[in-house]
């Protein structure tokens, strides 16, 4: 082997268990990352409508 490692990517990355560590409780999670998923939804609609509201996906 080459000795290079493939980076997860995805809903692996970042891990779960670093996340809980920024949240109070699993619930928290879940409720934050609804959220943002509302969020990003909404961006998209509104980018078909010709409306911004909301900022984009903070994606890096």
């Amino acid at each position: 082997m080459s000795g290079i490692v493939a980076q997860p990517s995805g809903i692996t990355n970042p891990p779960i268990d670093d996340l809980l560590a920024l949240s109070d409780s699993k619930y928290a999670l879940v409720i934050n990352a609804a959220k943002r998923a509302r969020q990003i939804n909404s961006y998209y609609s509104q980018l078909s409508e010709g409306l911004l509201e909301y900022a984009g996906p903070m994606v890096p």
